[in-house]
């Protein structure tokens, strides 16, 4: 009883957060009380078998039917004062837990609805990260293909840059030496004496008449 009362206190209170509680108000007894149904009803069962539907079909009726001019059986005599006030106050503790009972039943349902609808939303958010993460490793892939590829490219580079310097290097030793020998048949041919100039003739070394 505690625990329900905890519960309809308010929002602050509540384990249902900032919704709002019905209000509640205790409803005019009216209904009579079927003294032969209850007379034959058998408690102890409804307790062995945990009967609760027996509960239930009678709870309406015992909840608002009025007590006021009920009378003893045996003596004829109005039912004691004491024992009008408990029933009564019986009546209006089991009509309050059925108001709690009702707005448990509709928090219950509403909750419901809205764990459907979270659970419909973490699937359409799982099926979006699930794109992600399928979009996130195709761009690794890419990703390490072109450092792969600029790898390459700067292997390329290196091994191309040596060799150009090489061809360089090659290049203008060629070229000195071509100048040296040139230089060196100039000088052979100022140092030749005159007399064997007519001898030599055409050289296949000079390429040219000396």
């Amino acid at each position: 009883m505690q625990f329900l009362a905890t519960i309809v206190q308010g929002p602050h209170h509540s384990i249902f957060g900032a919704y709002t509680i019905p209000p509640f108000r205790f409803q005019p007894r009216n209904g009579s009380v079927d003294w032969r149904r209850m007379s034959v009803l058998d408690v102890d069962r409804v307790i062995r078998e945990l009967d609760v539907a027996t509960l239930q079909e009678n709870l309406t009726d015992i909840t608002f039917c009025t007590l006021d001019g009920e009378e003893c059986s045996h003596c004829l005599q109005p039912l004691d004062q004491g024992l009008l006030n408990v029933l009564r106050l019986a009546q209006l503790s089991i009509e309050y837990l059925m108001h709690c009972q009702d707005f448990l039943m509709t928090r219950v349902t509403l909750l419901e609805l809205h764990l459907q609808a979270s659970l419909r939303q973490q699937s359409q958010s799982q099926q979006q990260l699930d794109s992600q993460a399928e979009e996130l490793m195709g761009l690794r892939e890419e990703t390490h293909q072109q450092r792969q590829m600029i790898k390459d490219l700067q292997q390329l580079l290196q091994w191309s840059g040596g060799q150009s310097y090489y061809m360089v290097r090659n290049i203008n030793r060629a070229r000195r030496a071509v100048g040296l020998g040139a230089q060196t048949l100039g000088h052979l041919g100022n140092t030749i004496p005159l007399g064997c100039e007519a001898a030599m003739g055409h050289s296949p070394w000079l390429g040219a008449d000396l």
